[in-house]
């Protein structure tokens, strides 16, 4: 309805001049009722159009309560955070709102609409829920530290507010898959954030553990916008290395070196590297676990295999030694013994002189003496000669011949007697004192 038209039409009624002054009177109150009425109506409309005129908290995650202040709210129909509408919300009076921020929420405009209108207002900012990654190796070898990057989204506040480090939380259930024994993080490199993408970035080093087996690591972030997790299913495996070898039997000998592999992992092939100081490597390359190094000296060696397919190494520190070395002779010297001892004596010292002979070095010597078993020489003079042959496992033969000798007495005893001899006769049974009174003493 216009109200130029309805004062148009009251007019022409008082331009009638047939009208008495006090129609004219009932004609003016009249029109002065109409354009209060509409007046009042145009105000009453007018004054119930929504308005915002703050809201709290000026940042917010999905799940979060936003209080709106302003005016007109009775009737709200409506109220989005960007163009996605609140999770719910609750009219408290005409003059507040409380809404719960979607989880798909979106910065900018605040808006609430009711029958009469809708109210707007900027500058709300939507806090995000995190989103990380673990970006790394999915295998590796035991013994060998893994390292990885963390890359965290939405892991602050706004831009243009100072973002607070979130908080990281590592863990490895017990379980399954997780059998490595004492995977942990060892060290990590501070949070880098980058405002102009809401993100960060750290860097953390991985002990696998002192098993082969498999690890489970879950990431739990908690950043102003919520929390989120992710993991990584990481396998460790291990290529073992055992050796064996015959001992060198004869000295400056060889002997082969047998190499065994096996892995953790799915290994088809392998690349055997035998490493001695001063020589160049002897490298296997083989689809088989086991090789042979022939005809190696003694010495200290190396033993290297690596799978590979997946790059895991084994080592092996081995250490060959020699044979014994040629056998040595430690020969009795000739001997010369004087006459005129008893044979006691000489057997005493004969007996002596064949024990010190005696052998070192040489694999598994044997001794044999000829004559097996030797007599000392008379005592009055003579001489016996022994020969001792050594041999052993190697082929190595030695003798040494030696004599042991008592010079013969060969000058005869010159008698000197003492005293005159007298005749007579002794008798039977004489005494000492007889005998050298009737014969005297000879020398």
């Amino acid at each position: 309805m216009k109200i130029s038209n309805k004062i148009e039409e009251l007019g022409d009624c008082c331009k009638s001049s047939g009208h008495s002054n006090k129609k004219k009177n009932n004609k003016l109150g009249y029109f002065s009722m109409v354009l209060f009425l509409l007046m009042t109506s145009v105000q009453m409309v007018y004054a119930q159009v929504p308005t915002i005129t703050s809201f709290s908290p000026a940042s917010a995650k999905g799940g979060a309560t936003v209080t709106i202040t302003g005016t007109n709210f009775t009737g709200a129909t409506s109220v989005k955070f960007g163009t996605e509408a609140a999770a719910s919300f609750t009219v408290v009076n005409s003059t507040t709102i409380t809404a719960i921020v979607s989880s798909s929420g979106q910065s900018g405009q605040i808006s609430v609409t009711t029958t009469n209108g809708t109210a707007t207002i900027n500058n709300f900012v939507f806090l995000p829920p995190p989103a990380c990654n673990i970006v790394g190796p999915l295998k590796g070898c035991l013994g060998t530290n893994l390292t990885y990057t963390v890359e965290i989204a939405y892991s602050g506040n706004d831009q243009t507010s100072t973002p607070p480090v979130p908080e990281l939380l590592i863990s490895f259930p017990v379980g399954p898959d997780n059998t490595t024994n004492g995977a942990m993080i060892i060290s990590n490199t501070p949070f880098v954030y980058n405002a102009a993408t809401n993100s960060g970035t750290i860097t953390a080093v991985l002990f696998p553990g002192t098993t082969t087996g498999k690890i489970l690591g879950i990431l739990t972030v908690n950043a102003p916008g919520g929390t989120s997790t992710c993991s990584a299913s990481i396998t460790i495996t291990d290529v073992e290395v055992t050796t064996s070898f015959l001992p060198i039997k004869c000295f400056g000998g060889t002997t082969n070196l047998e190499v065994n592999a096996s892995s953790s992992g799915s290994n088809t092939a392998y690349k055997y590297t035998l490493s001695r100081d001063g020589f160049p490597d002897v490298i296997i390359s083989s689809q088989f676990t086991s090789v042979s190094f022939p005809n190696l000296v003694a010495g200290d060696y190396t033993v290297t295999v690596e799978g590979n397919n997946l790059g895991c190494k084994g080592v092996k520190k081995v250490t060959i030694g020699d044979g014994a070395k040629p056998v040595v002779l430690n020969c009795a010297t000739d001997v010369t013994e004087a006459s005129c001892q008893t044979q006691d004596q000489i057997n005493t010292k004969f007996n002596a002189w064949l024990a010190t002979f005696s052998t070192s070095g040489g694999t598994n010597p044997v001794v044999t003496r000829n004559p097996l078993t030797p007599l000392a020489p008379s005592k009055c003079g003579g001489s016996t000669t022994v020969t001792w042959t050594v041999t052993d496992d190697c082929g190595a033969t030695q003798t040494c011949t030696r004599t042991f000798t008592v010079t013969p007495d060969l000058i005869a005893p010159v008698i000197t007697a003492t005293g005159t001899p007298s005749n007579g006769t002794l008798g039977c049974n004489p005494t000492a004192a007889l005998i050298t009174a009737a014969l005297g003493t000879a020398t």
